[in-house]
This record gives structure tokens, C-alpha cells and sequence, in this order.
């Protein structure tokens, strides 16, 4: 999420969250917009997606502080700030020494399955299969808008998360 009280960044916000029909679904309600996954090699991850045509962005070096101590990262981010293949492509992230899960308390949530409901879903398993994901996704094919899908089980029963944005400016 944006946050109001931060001056603006001096370029195009991650996730594409500049973009007007992002920020009006977001103010209507929280959503999955996009996913973000941690390759073994990030260069070499990018390298790949270079090859299908691909483009996730540069790998940029990241920091901040927490009372846990620095956590250091390598994200892709692209000039434009936005996601590819309609959000399904995810940003790439590689943590630099302690990874911030090591330091968080468990929580009982544990991911069921992540789906994408697309209506082309050769270019994302292309894409899927370069950076050789494992990931448990369902791919539906469906018209409109890609979007994705979370359920997880948590202390308090099943929860699902919906993604994307609507397709007539009304949620699902």
C-alpha cells in the first residue's frame, strides 16, 4: 500500500500501484495484486525470462532497518512499476543473509494453493517453467482480466484471497 504520509518516491511505484484503476480497487478493498517469488539465482532467473521474452525488471539492491537488525535484499523492479503478463509473472526477490521469516513468531496460516485465472495460460507456464517454479498453481483458462487466488488455512478456519481488479470497476 501507498503510504500517505511518504513523500513521493521519484519513480514509478512497485506492483503498479500509480496506476488509477489499482488505487480505485484498492480504496473499494484490500486484494491479491500480485506475487513475488525467490529464485536460487535471481541473474540467472532474469536471464531466462530475457530468453522467452520476458522482462521482470533489474535486480536492485534494497535495505531497511528493523529491531531485528538490517535485512538486506535484491528485488526486480521495472521503470514502469508494473507487473508483467497482466500481474502473473512475479517479481523476483533474493534475501541477502537473514531472512525476515527466521525472526517472525508462527502464526498457524499456511498457504492451500495459489490460483491464476487467465485466459492464456501458455505465456505464464512458459514463463513458470523458465524460472522453474514449483509452485502449486491451478490455471484456469477464463476471459477477462488475469487474477489470482489464495486460500489458506488459518487458526480461525479457511481463508481465501481474491486478486486482480474487477472487470466493470464492481468486486467480485
Amino acid at each position: 500500500a501507498i503510504d500517505p504520509d511518504a513523500p513521493p518516491p521519484g519513480r514509478a511505484r512497485w506492483f503498479g500501484l500509480d496506476d488509477p484503476a489499482v488505487r480505485a480497487a484498492l480504496r473499494r478493498s484490500p486484494r491479491l495484486l500480485h506475487a513475488v517469488a525467490s529464485p536460487a539465482d535471481i541473474d540467472a532467473a532474469c536471464a531466462a525470462l530475457r530468453a522467452i521474452g520476458q522482462d521482470a525488471g533489474e535486480p536492485t539492491a534494497a535495505r531497511r532497518m528493523t529491531p531485528q537488525g538490517e535485512l538486506r535484499w535484491r528485488i526486480t523492479l521495472r521503470a514502469d512499476g508494473m507487473p508483467q503478463l497482466d500481474g502473473a509473472l512475479p517479481t523476483l526477490i533474493e534475501w541477502l543473509g537473514v531472512h525476515p521469516a527466521e525472526a517472525m513468531p508462527a502464526s498457524g496460516v499456511r498457504l492451500l494453493d495459489l490460483t491464476l485465472h487467465c485466459a492464456d495460460p501458455r505465456p505464464v507456464e512458459a514463463a513458470y517453467a523458465a524460472l522453474g517454479l514449483g509452485w502449486a498453481v491451478r490455471q484456469q483458462a477464463r476471459a477477462g482480466r488475469t487474477r489470482l487466488e489464495a486460500r489458506f488455512d488459518t487458526p480461525r478456519g479457511p481463508v481465501t484471497l481474491h486478486g486482480g481488479l474487477p472487470e466493470d470497476g464492481h468486486d467480485e
